[in-house]
C-alpha cells in the first residue's frame, strides 16, 4: 500500500493526500475489513499528529470511521445456511 510506504519514509503529508483520495473513493464502504484498515491508518499517522495537516486529516478520518462503523452495524449479517454467501 502506497500509504504505508509514505509513512515509513516519513512523508505523512503525502500519505494523507493519498489517504484522502482513498476515503473519497470508498465513501460507501463500511465492511469490517475496510474499517480495520482505516483504523490501522489512524494508528500509523498518530505519531505525526503534531503536523497541522495530519491533525486535520486524522479528524476527518475519525469522523469517517464513526460513520463507517455505524454503516457496518446497520446492515444485518447473513446467517449461515441461508443460501447466500458472505464475504
Amino acid at each position: 500500500m502506497l500509504i504505508l510506504i509514505l509513512v515509513a519514509e516519513r512523508k505523512p503529508d503525502e500519505a494523507c493526500h493519498v489517504a484522502r483520495d482513498v476515503l473519497d473513493a470508498t465513501r460507501t464502504l463500511g465492511s469490517y475489513l475496510v474499517v480495520q484498515q482505516l483504523e490501522e491508518l489512524d494508528r500509523m499517522l498518530a505519531p505525526f499528529a503534531g503536523d497541522r495537516d495530519v491533525a486535520a486529516f486524522l479528524e476527518c478520518l475519525r469522523d469517517e470511521l464513526r460513520q463507517r462503523r455505524w454503516l457496518s452495524q446497520s446492515v444485518p449479517a447473513m446467517e449461515a445456511g441461508s443460501g447466500a454467501e458472505t464475504s
